[in-house]
């Protein structure tokens, strides 16, 4: 039997110009790539403002190939919360800032490349699905869902195993509208977490559930007969499983 903690971090939002963002690699390397190619085309500009010449087109080609290669290591990373656009859009957002930046046309060499399509049924690098499912995956990486990036995510599965590799555990990102319950130390080496609908008032629930503390929807309890599958057992006043 599954035991999980309730005790989850509650995300602060401290003043409008400061929110804490959720944990993603893939926004960190795509928000990091979409500011360093802004640099990298200002650079080349400025130096050809300086010398009075058209900027350097094999140096502007290589800012837009060091961000393609960023932003697909990003994407492959599956877990976006923000950056959810394709690269090719953030691409072009970064191209019209830098174009206003410097208030005139600014030369692009952006290549012209064959877009994996999301949602056409057919996995493409670098998604890793493409329909309702996650193909099989080596333990213990099992998620069964698959999220609107076309990246692997679990729904019913687990979404942390405990006692795996380097660090100890094993997070795997929840699909799109639910959040991770991790299990407290007590419940063992080997304890697993699953996900659970996300919300932020009580009307993101559906009765029986109610907007938890921890931002997911819960049945609260007594004890485990009071609970309606898929959780079956009582922790501390709510359904878990």
């Amino acid at each position: 039997m599954t035991r999980l903690s309730i005790g989850v971090a509650v995300v602060v939002a401290v003043g409008a110009a400061n929110v804490a963002f959720a944990q993603s690699n893939c926004d960190s390397t795509i928000t990091r790539a979409a500011g360093k190619k802004v640099a990298c085309k200002a650079g080349v500009i400025s130096k050809a403002q300086k010398s009075g010449g058209p900027p350097d087109a094999a140096r502007l080609a290589k800012c837009e190939a060091k961000f393609a290669n960023a932003c697909g290591n990003g994407r492959a990373a599956g877990d976006c919360v923000v950056q959810l656009g394709s690269c090719a859009s953030v691409e072009a957002t970064v191209d019209a800032c830098v174009a206003t930046l410097m208030a005139s046309t600014v030369p692009t060499t952006t290549t012209t490349t064959i877009v994996p399509v999301c949602g056409n049924g057919v996995v493409e690098p670098p998604e890793a699905c493409d329909g309702a499912t996650c193909p099989p995956q080596p333990y213990p990486f099992y998620p069964d869902g698959c999220n609107d990036a076309c990246q692997c995510c679990a729904r019913d599965s687990a979404c942390y195993v405990r006692g795996f590799g380097v660090q100890g555990f094993l997070r795997i990102p929840c699909c799109s509208g639910l959040r991770c319950l991790e299990p407290p130390m007590e419940f063992g080496p080997n304890a697993t977490g699953a996900c659970y609908r996300s919300c932020a008032q009580p009307a993101d629930c559906s009765p029986p559930y109610v907007c938890s503390p921890a931002g997911v929807c819960l049945q609260p309890c007594v004890q485990d007969s009071d609970c309606v599958p898929p959780e079956f057992f009582c922790y501390q006043g709510v359904c878990l499983r």
